[in-house]
């Protein structure tokens, strides 16, 4: 299951930045996705989701106008709602439209009953400002204004999160805090994110022909230590980083498993992006 951390700074130093993500996108390897590119007719990179009954959502997106949103699922030990709306709509109609941080959530709020569990973070860079909420349809609770710092969000509630996101979040405060070194951070962070390991010490998960399905209980006491997940049917699908300097030039780095994937060979690719966020920008659809 996804997990991420980020960095709001809205009054950065010069050659500082003033936002820094990382994302780990967990899912069936057999469920087709195109890699993070700029969307035809827009000012907006993200990847997609190409299921059939899905086209279009995405999971991470970041327009040049200065929005960006992400959503993590929120963790079921009984599995999904076929029959609940596409999460990842959420993330695109955000990004491609005007409201306010606040003003989507709090639409989103009144219909969350619709979608399966969910976490959902907007932001939006306009005039110098920084504007981000979370909302989160499993809590009940109201859109919260999310506040600048380093915070770390994966398939559990915001406040009271899995242990891999604590520490992927206090290794991101150490990362920005120890440099502005645009490639070392990105390295810095590939390196805490593409790693296997539990953290509590035990066995990385073994499942050999097995289904995220039909090993739920299985996967809710592994999946809170483990960032990086690797299983014969499901697992990690890409490390992003983006980052965002205080002058606005952006990089938007993914690191992806190639389709169709092989899980006895898996072959990674790499590709940058780099684009200035223009805050003032009108969309252009």
């Amino acid at each position: 299951m996804c997990v991420t951390a980020f960095y709001l700074n809205p009054n950065p130093s010069p050659g500082t930045f003033k936002f820094v993500i990382v994302f780990n996108r967990d899912e069936y390897y057999n469920r087709p996705t195109q890699p993070a590119a700029f969307w035809e007719n827009t000012n907006v990179i993200a990847g997609r989701d190409l299921q059939e009954d899905r086209v279009g959502g995405t999971w991470l997106g970041v327009s040049q106008s200065g929005r960006v949103a992400f959503l993590l699922n929120y963790f079921q030990l009984s599995g999904p709602d076929p029959e609940a709306k596409g999460r990842g709509s959420l993330v695109k109609d955000f990004i491609l439209g005007d409201a306010s941080p606040e003003a989507y959530t709090t639409l989103v709020s009144k219909e969350g009953s619709l979608y399966n569990p969910f976490n959902l973070i907007c932001i939006e860079f306009r005039h110098s400002k920084c504007d981000a909420f979370y909302y989160s349809n499993k809590t009940g609770e109201h859109p919260t204004r999310i506040e600048p710092g380093v915070h770390g969000c994966s398939n559990s509630a915001f406040d009271k999160p899995w242990p891999k996101a604590s520490h992927v979040k206090t290794k991101l405060n150490e990362v920005v805090s120890s440099t502005s070194e645009e490639t070392e951070v990105i390295q810095k962070l590939f390196d805490v994110f593409h790693n296997d390991q539990r953290l509590d010490g035990e066995d990385s998960l073994q499942l050999d022909k097995a289904s995220l399905k039909t090993n739920q209980e299985l996967f809710s006491k592994i999946l809170p230590n483990l960032i990086m997940v690797n299983t014969p049917v499901y697992g990690t699908r890409s490390t992003t980083v983006v980052l965002v300097k205080d002058n606005n030039e952006a990089i938007y780095v993914e690191k992806y498993l190639e389709e169709p994937i092989d899980p006895a060979n898996y072959q990674w690719k790499t590709k940058e992006h780099r684009f200035t966020l223009r805050e003032n920008l009108t969309l252009k659809l």
